[in-house]
């Protein structure tokens, strides 16, 4: 039996926010070890935060819903004390994998999420150790403008890795372009584990609508890039053809709430198109809606149409960042030009209007979710990786 070890010195190993280290690697360490009869490996992770650091089907891998403290990358590490934090957790981490020497040793394969993981392992250890192969899974915001120390830290990292991993082309492309990055990128699309909230209505009974209404949902950061604009005035469209019958939901919070609100309120459909702010309960919302809009205009994470494919909704997403890759180019979903409110407005309507074509995409959608994105699909993937890997065709 073959063993990787995951490092992760950012997220917490029991972290349930998608987009941190801890929650992807909690999940990956959970689906290995669950396959792990079927694809011949071990998983075991070493976090900065907490001893446990094997997960196995007998032992309860999900505890309560935590955050990691990663708001300084959030701020772009902008002055003297965020530096030295960095340097600091590099070093109380390397000082972690210090303690778990030995099972390091005893690895076939290191996988780090996050720079400070990737530095502390590089730094550190022993020739026998740095010498195993590791793969690399920078932080979600890897690319985000930072000062010029930073961008030298990523580099390093980089350098250290014999190969990355990430969610799709999109991201391989995008640390290609930043930091030339030129190695094997392996793509192994996000896995979350398989739990739909039953349908209780309690969304809809809040938002006033009929059993027989369709509800439009979205669920993200309100930013420009995440295109929520063009969905106002897509809905506006879709309102003026179908004043009945159909109402849109948008859960998140952000920069952009205002200028939404206030173009909401100025095409008048205050009570259609509700924005709901940060919501604990969007499990719910999804369970009580029948369409997923995506229309982000930029690279996004791919997480909400992940979770809409497993809550088995009718997905919409624009053709811009990682969604269009993660649903298949299509399979899990319909497609639409980004920043088109013509073309996004059109595509709802014929949702809308087609029951059959409601249900065809919903079960389309569920499908796509079980074949690529659940844990099952996780562990089968991340096991082709390595194989590929200690086989030397990472090159």
């Amino acid at each position: 039996m073959k063993k990787i070890v995951y490092l992760t010195a950012l997220g917490k190993a029991y972290a349930r926010s998608g987009m941190e280290a801890g929650a992807d690697v909690l999940r990956l360490v959970t689906s290995v070890n669950s396959a792990s009869g079927d694809i011949g490996w071990k998983a075991s992770v070493v976090a900065r935060y907490e001893r446990p650091r094997i997960f196995t089907p007998e032992r309860e891998a999900m505890l309560r819903p935590e955050l990691a403290p990663t708001g300084f990358f959030a701020r772009g590490l902008r002055d003297l004390k965020a530096r030295l934090d960095f340097g600091g957790i590099v070093k109380t981490y390397a000082a972690k994998l210090e303690e778990y020497g030995p099972e390091l040793e005893q690895a076939d394969l290191v996988h780090a999420w996050d720079t400070p993981a990737a530095l502390a392992f590089a730094r550190f250890f022993s020739d026998a150790v740095v010498r195993k192969k590791l793969l690399f899974t920078p932080e979600a915001v890897f690319c985000a403008p930072g000062p010029a120390w930073l961008g030298v830290q990523r580099g390093l990292a980089l350098k250290s890795a014999d190969a990355l991993v990430l969610p799709g082309a999109w991201a391989c492309a995008g640390i290609a372009d930043v930091y030339g990055y030129k190695r094997k990128c392996f793509t192994l699309p996000r896995g979350i584990e398989d739990f739909k909230h039953l349908r209780s209505g309690r969304v809809r009974a809040e938002l006033g609508l009929k059993e027989t209404d369709i509800l439009v949902c979205a669920v993200g950061r309100l930013s420009p890039e995440s295109g929520f604009m063009a969905l106002i005035e897509a809905m506006a469209i879709v309102l003026g053809q179908r004043p009945d019958g159909l109402s849109c939901a948008i859960a998140g919070s952000g920069p952009q709430e205002a200028a939404l609100r206030a173009r909401i309120e100025e095409l008048g459909l205050g009570s259609r198109i509700r924005l709901l702010g940060f919501r604990q309960d969007a499990g719910e919302l999804l369970a009580d809606a029948e369409i997923y809009a995506a229309p982000a205009v930029k690279p996004m994470s791919d997480q909400g149409v992940i979770e809409a494919m497993r809550a088995g909704l009718a997905i919409i997403s624009s053709d811009a960042g990682g969604n269009p890759e993660a649903l298949g180019w299509g399979q899990g979903g319909a497609l639409v030009p980004a920043g088109d409110p013509n073309g996004l407005a059109a595509k709802i309507l014929e949702i809308a209007s087609n029951p059959r074509e409601l249900v065809y995409l919903s079960a389309r959608a569920r499908d796509f979710y079980v074949k690529t994105h659940s844990l099952g699909a996780l562990a089968s993937g991340a096991a082709k990786i390595y194989d590929k890997v200690i086989e030397g065709r990472a090159a």
